[in-house]
């Protein structure tokens, strides 16, 4: 490798003998079962959850009015007792302490 000359390959010389024209052949496309097939199952499921949503409106219209009561009544006590706004923060902090 002295003065810029290059050292021999180690071994005998390999054969490239019948390599001269040799052109591969280009790919051919895939055929149509290999293509991705359309997006059905997201369309299915979600009409499966739309229709559980749309049956089960009716279920829960009937508790709208309960769930009505209840919140005023919470809020009325809280208009009450300042003191529960205070918990509920301090309850905020513990949990978000908790959760690093």
């Amino acid at each position: 490798m002295e003065n810029g000359q290059y050292k021999p390959y180690p071994g005998p010389t390999p054969n490239y003998q019948g390599f001269e024209g040799y052109v591969p052949e280009q790919a051919a496309p895939p055929p149509a079962y290999d293509q991705k097939p359309p997006d059905e199952a997201g369309a299915i499921i979600f009409t499966v959850f739309a229709l559980f949503a749309i049956l089960s409106y009716f279920g829960f219209r009937s508790r709208i009015p309960l769930a009505s009561l209840l919140l005023q009544v919470v809020m009325d006590v809280s208009k009450h007792h300042i003191s529960v706004y205070l918990v509920a923060f301090v309850a905020l902090l513990l949990q978000a302490a908790l959760a690093v």
